[in-house]
């Protein structure tokens, strides 16, 4: 599902020049419950779920092999892309 998003545009010319590159998991595989559950009512009621931060731990990634997990949603507020995280993510 997601070979074609990644291999278009600037995120597919970023991984043939070797300056990225991508791991797509399947988040219920690092799941332990029956259901396979990987997402939850947000904490303090509300619409909508939310990511467990479990499955995305386990899967390998963050800061134990100092890989960036990016999960990006439609909501949240605008970043610059002279933030320092932003900076820091083209530095290295």
């Amino acid at each position: 599902m997601f070979d074609a998003p990644l291999r278009a545009s600037i995120l597919g010319r970023a991984a043939a020049q070797g300056l990225v590159r991508y791991r797509v998991v399947q988040l219920r595989d690092y799941t332990h419950d029956r259901h396979k559950t990987v997402d939850d009512a947000p904490y303090g009621g509300g619409a909508g779920m939310v990511l467990k931060p479990e499955p995305f731990l386990r899967s390998g990634g963050g800061p134990a092999d100092r890989a960036a997990i990016v999960v990006l949603s439609a909501r949240g507020r605008r970043s610059p892309t002279a933030t320092p995280c932003a900076s820091r993510w083209a530095n290295s």
